[in-house]
């Protein structure tokens, strides 16, 4: 935010003095930089209206209010008879201020607009905070009421937005989608860039338990990530079940044979990942790049995709049974519409638990 004002040095208090705007008027640009830059000289406009500004018997000041064309805003006079700005002050963002005067019933619209916005944040950010999912859907139906102003959709969409705590939204004609940020997402992290040293040192010790030496499997079920770099990490094996991971990078890495069950991961990049035999059920992806993703015979049953990219990646022979897509398109691979056709297509003579 930006205000326009003059600071005053080492006043003791507020000195306010109480002024009624008698008229307000508007002038170009280029007359109201000349008034602020000139203070003192005559201006026709002010002479024009000198009779309405004086100090009565109470000591209210009656002003004229004189805003510029292209700004939010004014400058307040008191001439005094004169033809000039012998006192005034500097209003920022007083336009406002003059049109819920002149139409009063924006104060009220406005008022439940904001209302409203705050609402469904709110109640945005606590649903993350206990599902740990930063998608919500709010059904703007349920907001408009007989008797107050009517609700409108794409304005809220927009305010929501200014609020700066939503990475994408989806609008429709009675609701919205919202992807919070991290921002937005009052999740205590485990481990964010900063613990770049602890990263490269738990996949260091992941490596060599892989090959048979002296190190630990990486299990960091649960944790929450915000801004880790996983790139061109081996990680294949490692335990990511219930993990959530926002802005993280996992570029060339490999993640074969991984359990990733109910993962969450909000605008990540998997750019060329390879992640064979990847337990994927349960896992949603919001506004990730998965480009280039190799996911063979991985199982995504009940897996949620959405705004995602998915340019040459492959999904051959993965489970997709009640996968979930949004503004996400999977290439035309041969995939598996059932768990059970899945599994039987990996274990030869396969044969249920009856």
């Amino acid at each position: 935010m930006v205000i326009n004002t003059v600071m005053r040095r080492k006043d003791s208090q507020v000195d306010l003095q109480k002024c009624v705007v008698e008229k307000a008027i508007e002038i170009s640009q280029a007359e109201f930089s000349a008034l602020c830059n000139g203070l003192l000289e005559d201006k026709d406009y002010i002479s024009k209206y000198k009779d309405l500004m004086r100090v009565d018997n109470n000591r209210i000041t009656h002003c004229l209010l004189v805003l510029g064309s292209d700004t939010e805003d004014g400058v307040l006079i008191n001439s005094e008879g004169y033809n000039y700005a012998r006192y005034s002050a500097y209003i920022p963002n007083i336009r406002q201020s003059v049109t819920l005067e002149q139409f009063p019933a924006l104060e009220s619209f406005n008022k439940r607009m904001i209302d409203v916005t705050n609402s469904i944040m709110n109640q945005a950010i606590a649903s993350c905070e206990e599902s740990g999912d930063p998608e919500y859907r709010v059904d703007i139906n349920k907001y408009n009421r007989v008797g107050e102003p009517a609700v409108y959709p794409a304005l809220i969409d927009d305010m929501l937005k200014d609020l700066g705590n939503v990475d994408e939204t989806i609008l429709y004609s009675d609701s919205i989608d919202l992807m919070l940020n991290s921002k937005a997402i009052d999740i205590p992290f485990d481990y964010s860039d900063e613990d770049f040293t602890d990263i490269e040192i738990l996949c260091a010790r992941h490596v060599l338990w892989l090959y048979g030496g002296e190190g630990e499997k990486m299990d960091l079920s649960g944790k929450a990530f915000l801004n880790v770099d996983f790139s061109g990490k081996d990680l294949n094996g490692a335990d990511f079940e219930n993990c959530k991971f926002y802005h993280c990078t996992f570029d060339n890495a490999s993640l074969v044979n991984c359990n990733l069950q109910n993962a969450l991961f909000s605008n990540c990049s998997l750019y060329n990942v390879t992640a064979e035999e990847a337990e994927l059920q349960n896992a949603r992806f919001f506004s990730c790049n998965l480009a280039k993703a190799f996911f063979t015979h991985s199982n995504f049953k009940e897996a949620v995709l959405k705004s995602c990219q998915t340019t040459s990646s492959s999904f051959m022979n993965c489970c997709i049974e009640n996968i979930a897509l949004e503004e996400t398109d999977l290439p035309n691979d041969e995939m598996f519409n059932s768990e059970l056709d899945w599994i039987k297509n990996d274990i030869p003579d396969f044969e249920p638990n009856m």
